[in-house]
């Protein structure tokens, strides 16, 4: 049986394991994240 899910569920759903794991990242993101920090300098590490 498929679970039936009331307005706004699925999105709360989303936003706890965001808050607990982070905003996930595809390579493209990760990859500009890494030239503005080269671009600038930037001596932080990144957590990815």
């Amino acid at each position: 049986m498929e679970r039936i899910y009331t307005p706004g569920e699925k999105e709360h759903e989303v936003w706890l394991y965001r808050k607990d794991k982070g905003v996930p990242f595809n390579d493209p993101l990760k990859n500009s994240f890494k030239a503005v920090k080269e671009r600038c300098n930037l001596p932080h590490a990144l957590p990815f």
